[in-house]
């Protein structure tokens, strides 16, 4: 309200002053017998009027001035370290040692089946194969990355 008030220009203050009265007498009506339909029809049609009174004289309604000024939004998370060529075949690594141990358990789990094996243990030794086979090559093409060692001088 006092935002609304302090914007309007002095030709506008009565309808204001008029609008705000009533809308001071509907909230201490609802906060003394509670809300009721007539209450919420008679409000709705006081912001209405404050709605009109505000857009007409400056531009902006009276439910726009009450929501204030958005907060800015948050700054973006600052973005993450870069990794280093060592870093990721370190991970690569190990991401190939965990994959060769799945594929030793599951090899192992295989024969005692003898012939017949179950189609998901088959499955998943499949992608355990894939998947070393997959990082092996990726190990390559980093390793290829590396640079070259400094030849050393002999003594």
């Amino acid at each position: 309200m006092h935002r609304l008030k302090g914007a309007l220009p002095d030709a506008a203050q009565a309808d204001f002053a008029v609008l705000e009265q009533r809308l001071r007498e509907n909230l201490r009506r609802e906060r003394l017998y509670g809300s009721t339909e007539t209450t919420r029809a008679d409000r709705a049609a006081v912001v209405d009027g404050l709605n009109q009174l505000a857009r007409a004289q400056i531009g902006v309604t009276f439910n726009d001035l009450c929501l204030g000024d958005p907060p800015p939004p948050p700054p973006p998370p600052p973005p993450p370290p870069p990794v280093t060529l060592a870093e990721r075949i370190q991970h690569k690594d190990a991401e190939l040692a965990q994959h060769q141990r799945n594929l030793l358990i599951l090899s192992t789990q295989r024969a005692a089946y003898g012939n017949q094996p179950p189609l998901d243990l088959v499955n998943q030794i499949t992608f355990a194969e894939g998947e070393i086979e997959r990082l092996q090559m990726e190990l390559d093409d980093l390793h290829a990355q590396l640079p070259a060692a400094p030849p050393q001088a002999d003594p």
